[in-house]
């Protein structure tokens, strides 16, 4: 039986690629699949230090 990566092994793998050494955060996995199926927030309210810079990195690995 083959192993069939998920959307999420997708992420982790890529996002880990452009940023070494660093792991993502449950967050930034649940935003990917949806931002891949489509449904984009209009807000995304998290709190200091819970690192919504990221997201620049989630989304680029979205239009992967």
């Amino acid at each position: 039986m083959k192993f069939m990566p998920t959307e999420t092994d997708f992420f982790t793998k890529y996002y880990k690629t452009l940023r070494p050494g660093f792991i993502p955060m449950k967050w930034m996995e649940r935003l990917f699949l949806r931002l891949i199926r489509g449904d984009a927030p209009s807000l995304v309210d998290l709190p200091t230090g819970a690192g919504k810079t990221e997201l620049i990195v989630v989304w680029l690995v979205g239009l992967a």
